[in-house]
């Protein structure tokens, strides 16, 4: 498997089958083929409560967000509260970020260090 095929595979949003990855002259070249046009029809109005509903549902329904997220809707906007991941996912969902691309090498001395809403890398990268 390919960075570029790894990078697609993490992601739970991305229809991964659905897109091919080739390299094409040392660049990756994505073909993805997705018809999509959402249409509120004319006059479909949703009040705060369906907003809410809808939003709170989708949340509930995406699984790169974390239990717990909550929505609200007040005059068309919304709200999102919650808690984020604990320090130690962030440094492991970045680290695992790190080693999927080629910006690092394997000996690579790069740290991942979180405190509080920072992510703070240190060490050593190449710079060609």
């Amino acid at each position: 498997m390919t960075a570029a095929e790894a990078e697609l595979a993490f992601d739970p949003l991305v229809g991964a089958p659905n897109i091919t990855v080739e390299n094409m002259g040392g660049e990756v070249a994505l073909n993805v083929h997705n018809h999509l046009e959402v249409v509120l029809p004319p006059g479909d109005h949703r009040d705060d409560a369906m907003l809410t509903t809808s939003a709170i549902n989708a949340l509930e329904l995406n699984v790169t967000v974390p239990a717990g997220v909550q929505a609200i809707a007040q005059d068309g906007n919304f709200t999102l509260a919650g808690t984020t991941p604990t320090r130690r996912m962030v440094r492991l969902r970045v680290e695992e970020a790190l080693s999927r691309h080629s910006l690092l090498r394997d000996n690579s001395d790069v740290t991942v260090d979180t405190d509080l809403n920072t992510v703070r890398l240190t060490g050593h990268v190449r710079t060609r």
